[in-house]
């Protein structure tokens, strides 16, 4: 086992020893010696600095000629460590013989860099932080003077206007690397090209306007696979039918997928213009005609305006920059690069031979060598990409602006700036009008950990600091630098850059500077469809019903979507604490597809999340959930009430209520003995049914059936159409009473006696809000406020800070103690928004609303809290936010991934009718109800448990 240790002797000053650590896989060999350099002794005197691994930042080229060429006999005996005494129990002498040579490289290494760092900077190397040249340096480039760098102080570029820069430290201490992903991959964004192309669908040329040309792509397909976790668990799945879209337009590109009951049902072009784009379908005088004859010139044309949008294929630049240089004619100057930049660029890519090279050349010759013999090139994740290196592009000696590099260089949207030293590379040093995004890395030696001591030279190994820097025009992108900012030559390092440059770019296409060229080509192509196909098409009505034969969700290139899940399933663990027995999830779309690990496709929704499924075929539709204990989770169902347990497995118990009811909504509050209830007999009207815990827990089971428990009705919540109880958690935050008016008797006193002043309920009638507190006095529910409404409330989300209610599809925020109502905007709503949900955000005091296909995220007076609008392939059911970089959207067909950063799409998951039931820390609780052929409805009951592990590794 390795061990890491600090050693000192009895001595009155040990500030001035220096500490050398050799691991062995038993005993560690210790050595002490008097008179060590200061820093270097900071660095190594104690356990937590091997830890830490504080780096001595690299710099290139030897300190002297002599220092370099020294035998290492004469630099050990220079450094202070050739007095090192012997350990306290010294090991066999043949093991002490390889000790001693292992110490005398450490020794000889320290020794060198101390000399080079010191004769580089004037001073003795400062592990902790910049030198004072880095530092001044910063200070003379940065518009930012508080600007303090990363966690460790490193300042790799300076803060400038136009541009941020991600260090790391925006995210908390010791925040490891998140799972590495590529935002909008090609699969998920290039619809025409993967599901389109080759297959039987209809294409309309359009004009309005004031929107111009336009066309609408429209397949019709059914999903006859479902998902094979679902397949091995129900045998009731039915075949799904939906319409995928697509409208070109000349700014935009907008996807989404509309979902039927069955083939029989059909949509018109106005159906899908108003799902895909309400703000196009709501004009008038939109001229319609159907292409009658699918040529390969129009197929071409549509290919053209998705490649605008993405690419199978990167260039990325890679910049050699020497320690002191600060100008883009001395970083293109560099003749050659140091082993340590060769290195480098090796662990991202191989090296290879441009002569008669077939693959991606990035505009690199290939026959005449006239942009130089060699370059790095590289396969990631079925993205090709070749780097445009400086040190490998031909040298002019007569040419002080090296313009041949920089014109292969300066032409890339992305790239790495490798400083070989300590100067801040500044992203004004280089002007062009392409660069929008900078890996900035410097290399760092540092004592090598216990893994990798007897492999590195000298004790010591090369690690690389990264900052990235992109200009404030590109959106947001991951995967989010790690704090601290540092990685070792390997896998995770080229994994990281790789997919930060990809994603750099790809949020490139998006800015302000290239999306007026996005424009200009969409209008252009436009224009040429318009004038080419408009006139010969078949006059089409905009309400006239689509009929196109159905097709199997397959992508062109006949691989299925679905992977088959790979392993049987088990059954749900008999106990909530033990480990999760579930299968995940597996899909060949977007992340990983088509690369092994071990041979298996790899899957970014398997990675990341974990599906256990907890009931299969249950004869009733499952509507809604709520926990009662930690091993019992009640059910509502269009039947009554049932429990499910840990220890019952498969199995459910019902609970048999005074009379059957449809329950659409529970809500428990354990510290009340509470259940509420939102319940409907057949035929009847709704009300909010309040039930004891203690009558449902103790309730013995006859035949499945639990005993009888009886309800009570909340006063006034008759026609009631949607409530909402606060958890205990957020009711400790909630304060100000409020007269009383009507009050219904139930249940046992709080823990917590402020509850009496506290509104805790908010129910919905047809078109009134009421809010209800508890009475420790008289064990009450109490009516305090009511508000009327001018139309039916269909959705209802309460807090402390207001209540907000989705009324005539607008979100509107009420002011319960004022009265006051508040209409929210929503961003990209159309003239309505249709709300789907409104959910608790990230904190209790912000919202979720989803409308339409779209997600935003507000404060209780409508503001919007994230710059950030999430755009779903298909209208949601539900949208969870489960990490802090992901969301989870569940549509009629799938499982959408989302990046929270930028609304990225990561992935989709096809999962047949999914309803998001209960929400906790790290799982999700869905039903999937499903109709057979002959009608009858059946659930099953899933839970998507987050793989925390994996999701941070």
């Amino acid at each position: 086992m390795y061990e890491s240790e600090s050693y000192y002797p009895n001595n009155p000053t040990p500030k001035d020893i220096t500490c050398v650590v050799l691991w062995k896989t038993r005993q560690p060999t210790r050595a002490t010696a008097e008179g060590g350099d200061s820093a270097i002794s900071a660095q190594l005197k104690s356990s937590n600095a091997f830890k830490s691994r504080q780096p001595v930042p690299s710099v290139a080229g030897p300190a002297s000629p002599t220092a370099a060429a020294a035998p290492l006999s004469s630099t050990v005996a220079a450094s202070p460590l050739a007095k090192a005494t012997p350990p306290p129990k010294p090991a066999p002498p043949r093991q002490q013989q390889q000790q001693q040579q292992q110490l005398a490289a450490a020794a000889a290494a320290v020794a060198t860099v101390a000399g080079s760092s010191a004769a580089t900077s004037g001073r003795a190397p400062n592990a902790a932080g910049p030198t004072s040249s880095t530092a001044a340096a910063a200070a003379m480039l940065s518009n930012d003077p508080s600007y303090t760098g990363d966690v460790h102080g490193r300042v790799l570029a300076p803060a400038v206007e136009g541009f941020r820069v991600e260090t790391g430290r925006e995210r908390s201490a010791n925040d490891t690397h998140d799972q590495i992903l590529i935002e909008n991959p090609e699969l998920e964004v290039c619809w025409y090209s993967n599901y389109f192309k080759g297959r039987t669908h209809s294409n309309f040329v359009g004009f309005e306007e004031e929107e111009g040309p336009f066309v609408l792509s429209v397949i019709h397909e059914v999903d006859r696979l479902g998902n094979p976790l679902q397949q091995q668990q129900s045998t009731h799945l039915t075949h799904s039918y939906q319409y995928r879209t697509i409208v070109w337009r000349t700014t935009v590109i907008e996807r989404i997928i509309v979902p039927v009951k069955n083939e029989k049902e059909t949509l018109s072009p106005s159906d899908l213009l108003a799902a895909a784009c309400p703000s196009l379908a709501e004009r008038t005088g939109i001229k319609l005609r159907e292409v009658d004859e699918l040529t390969d010139d129009f197929v071409k044309q549509l290919v053209a305006m998705e490649d605008t949008i993405t690419s199978k294929r990167f260039k990325f630049g890679a910049l050699y920059a020497k320690d002191g240089q600060l100008k883009d004619n001395d970083m293109f100057c560099n003749e050659t690069g140091s082993k340590s930049f060769d290195d480098f660029m090796l662990a991202l890519g191989d090296k290879i031979e441009l002569a008669n090279w077939s693959k991606f050349r990035a505009g690199l010759d290939t026959k005449k060598g006239m942009t130089g013999t060699h370059s790095i090139y590289t396969a990631y994740r079925g993205y090709e990409i070749m780097f445009h290196v400086s040190t490998m592009l031909p040298y002019n000696e007569a040419d002080k602006q090296q313009l041949e590099r920089k014109r292969h260089i300066g032409n890339d949207i992305a790239t790495i700036v490798f400083v070989d030293g300590t100067t801040p590379f500044s992203p004004k040093a280089i002007s062009s009008h392409f660069l929008h995004v900078f890996a900035v890395v410097q290399p760092e030696v540092v004592v090598a950990d216990v893994e990798d001591l007897l492999d590195a030279e000298g004790g010591m190994t090369t690690q690389y600091r990264v900052h990235v820097v992109s200009s404030d025009k590109v959106p947001k992108f991951g995967p989010p630098v790690p704090n601290p900012p540092v990685f070792r030559s390997g896998p995770a390092m080229r994994e990281f850059l790789l997919a930060k440059l990809i994603n750099g770019e790809t949020s490139t296409y998006v800015s302000d500077s290239f999306q007026a060229r996005s424009v200009r080509t969409l209008t252009t192509i436009l224009k040429y469809i318009h004038e080419k196909y408009f006139e010969s098409g078949s006059k089409s009505s905009m309400t006239k019903r689509l009929n196109i034969t159905p097709q199997s969700v397959y992508i062109t290139n006949g691989a299925a979507l679905l992977a088959e899940a790979g392993s049987s399933i088990n059954p749900p663990s008999t106990s909530p604490s033990a480990p999760s027995s579930g299968v995940s999830i597996t899909s060949m779309r977007s992340q990983g597809a088509g690369e092994t690990v071990g041979g298996a496709t790899t899957s970014l929704f398997s990675d990341l999340y974990t599906v256990t499924p907890l009931l299969a075929d249950f004869p009733h539709e499952i509507l809604c959930a709520a926990r009662l204990s930690d091993d019992v989770i009640l059910l509502g169902t269009d039947f009554g009430l049932f429990m499910w347990q840990w220890h019952f497995g498969s199995d459910v118990k019902e609970i048999r209520t005074e009379k059957r009811r449809s329950f659409s909504k529970l809500a428990v509050r354990r510290d009340l003995n509470l259940l509420a209830a939102l319940g409907c007999k057949r035929g009847g009207h709704s009300y909010v049914m309040l039930y004891a815990l203690d009558d449902i827990l103790a309730g013995s089971s006859k035949h499945g059936v639990m005993a009888a428990c009886k309800g009570r009705k909340l006063s006034h919540s008759r026609g009631c159409v949607v409530m909402d109880l606060l958890p205990a958690e957020v009711s400790q935050n909630v304060a100000s009473p409020a007269p009383v008016m009507h009050s219904t008797s139930f249940g046992r006193p709080s823990q917590d006696r402020n509850d009496e002043h506290r509104p805790i309920l908010c129910v919905a009638t047809r078109k009134s809000v009421m809010m209800y507190n508890w009475s420790l006095g008289t064990r009450e529910f109490v009516r305090t406020r009511e508000l009327f409404l001018p139309e039916q409330c269909t959705h209802l989300k309460f807090s402390w800070q207001g209540v907000a209610v989705a009324v005539g599809g607008e979100l509107n925020m009420l002011d319960m103690e004022t009265g006051n109502v508040t209409t929210s905007i929503l961003p990209q709503a159309g003239v309505k928004a249709g709300i789907q949900s409104i959910t608790k955000g990230e904190t209790n005091s912000t919202l979720q609303v989803n409308y339409n296909n779209l997600t935003t995220f507000v404060d209780y007076k409508g503001a919007q809290t994230r710059d950030l609008v999430i755009k779903w392939s298909a209208v949601p059911h539900g949208v969870v936010v489960t990490t802090s970089s992901h969301l989870l959207g569940f549509t009629n067909n799938t499982i959408e991934l989302r990046s929270l950063l930028n609304g990225a799409s990561l992935q989709a998951v096809p999962f047949q009718s999914s309803v998001v039931l209960l929400h906790e820390e790290n799982a999700i609780y869905v039903s999937a109800n499903l109709e057979d052929e002959e009608g009858s409805r059946v659930s099953s009951f899933y839970r998507i448990e987050y793989n925390s592990k994996k999701a941070s590794s």
